[in-house]
């Protein structure tokens, strides 16, 4: 994992994260149920969340496995999940072709 953002929501966290040397680098999501217990905490298996699809996200760009560090070029990645909660609504910003902007997607949940 390189970078996470966490959200509790209904006694279950959600880990938002992305991983170093995924091509591209993208943001996944895991589920742990909080229970009593916190010795059971077991992530579930990660599902993609969003990937670089648009040619401001980077989707335009080769796809080749990200590094650590800063980058100082666009590529074809997306990094640093957030979570932002206002209004009884939620979102999710993300940085976008490796550190070259910053966007914001509404999580709508089930």
């Amino acid at each position: 994992m390189r970078h996470s953002a966490l959200l509790i929501r209904d006694k279950q966290l959600h880990v938002f994260f992305t991983n170093r040397a995924d091509a591209p680098e993208r943001i996944f999501l895991s589920k742990i149920e909080l229970t009593n217990d916190w010795h059971n905490w077991t992530a579930s298996t990660p599902v993609e969340v969003l990937r670089p699809e648009y040619d401001w996200e980077g989707a335009n760009l080769p796809i080749e496995p990200s590094r650590g560090g800063h980058i100082d070029e666009r590529v074809n990645q997306m990094r640093d999940p957030a979570i932002f909660q206002e209004d009884g609504r939620t979102y999710l910003l993300y940085s976008v072709a490796g550190e070259s902007g910053i966007a914001i997607t509404e999580i709508e949940f089930d």
